[in-house]
């Protein structure tokens, strides 16, 4: 879904999965998660910049973790305790000369939604070098789900 706008703006955009990542919940709100954490990524990353989706079950194999990591422009350490919180932006993302800012909802949307579905979400950034994203959430087994993101 974003690979198109990912090429526009000369971003690599980079999947990587160990196995297909199993959870139980309600998909589209699964799904607009990662939207979120993608049009993030893409918006803050500047040309020739890159973007990877990693999905792993960590070391005890209970949990599925997703991770977002860019090469964008970062978040200054100041700013990271309240990324998630309603409406907040760094001074960056309140920026209306900069086309990228968002409205301050999508990481407060997306913690509500891991939240709900049992999970957690948190991150980690430095400017000028990039952010990461991590996604905790219940491992499910397959019976007759279909993969919040598919290896295949």
């Amino acid at each position: 879904m974003f690979t198109g706008m990912a090429e526009e703006q000369g971003i690599s955009l980079i999947f990587s999965a160990t196995h297909d990542a199993f959870v139980a919940g309600n998909m589209v709100q699964l799904r607009q998660v990662v939207s979120n954490l993608i049009d993030n990524a893409i918006r803050f990353t500047p040309y020739g910049g890159q973007i990877s989706l990693q999905i792993d079950s960590g070391e005890t194999n209970q949990d599925i973790y997703l991770r977002v990591i860019d090469t964008g422009s970062g978040i200054a350490k100041e700013h990271l305790d309240r990324v998630f919180d309603r409406f907040y932006q760094s001074k960056s993302g309140r920026d209306r000369s900069v086309v990228r800012r968002g409205g301050g909802l999508g990481l407060a949307i997306c913690k509500s939604i891991v939240e709900a579905h049992g999970g957690s979400i948190s991150i980690a950034s430095q400017p000028g070098k990039g952010t990461t994203i991590l996604v905790r959430l219940l491992k499910t087994e397959p019976q007759s789900l279909r993969p919040l993101i598919s290896a295949g």
